[in-house]
């Protein structure tokens, strides 16, 4: 395993970002982190283009491999992409696992100042993003008019979902529903924060 680590480490730097825009779908791909982390992460598909595995590959600024995962996928044509998605200044790895339509089954990694921790959770959605005071929401295309955000919070490896909004669109413009919520922040905090995002 660690034979294999080290000649991943060593493409690595040599297979394109995974933000190229040209890049074909589930292709060998790297992300680098910012200055405070100093990774570098190698996304290895097997079989490149219609993979059904991919080794993600978090490589040290000295170039040291120092941790691995691997998932399985199913079809999909998006990228992996990093984010702070917690708000605590460490980039974190987003991967889709399958694409629908619209929608995407997520893994998200969270990372700090000594590796990833994979959460528990697996969102589903068509975008990732980071909410507000250490949230990050899930939107989700229920159909034309409406889709749904899901605003999770992270404990540990765990997702908690803090709250549901339905969001719809028609010819008076955008409407934001609160459905449910796990704290009492209530309609107003989620769906200034869902709208502004």
């Amino acid at each position: 395993m660690i034979m294999l680590l080290s000649a991943l480490a060593l493409q690595a730097p040599a297979w394109p970002g995974c933000n190229d825009p040209e890049l074909e779908p589930r292709t060998d791909c790297v992300l680098a982190t910012g200055d405070s982390q100093g990774w570098l992460i190698g996304f290895d598909y097997e079989p490149d283009g219609d993979a059904r595995t991919v080794e993600i590959i978090v490589t040290a600024a000295d170039g040291a491999p120092f941790q691995s995962f691997e998932l399985e996928l199913d079809r999909g044509f998006r990228a992996p992409f990093l984010s702070d998605l917690d708000g605590d200044g460490a980039e974190d790895v987003v991967v889709p696992l399958a694409t629908g339509l619209v929608n995407s089954d997520w893994a998200v990694f969270f990372g700090d100042f000594t590796g990833l921790v994979e959460a528990q959770a697996r969102p589903n959605g068509h975008t990732v993003e980071p909410f507000q005071n250490g949230l990050f929401a899930v939107h989700a295309r229920s159909s034309a008019a409406e889709h749904m955000v899901t605003v999770y919070a992270r404990n540990g490896a765990a997702l908690t979902a803090q709250a549901l909004l339905s969001v719809t669109f028609d010819e008076d413009g955008t409407a934001c529903r609160l459905v449910r919520a796990a704290d009492d922040r209530g309609e107003e905090f989620y769906c200034n924060a869902a709208l502004s995002n």
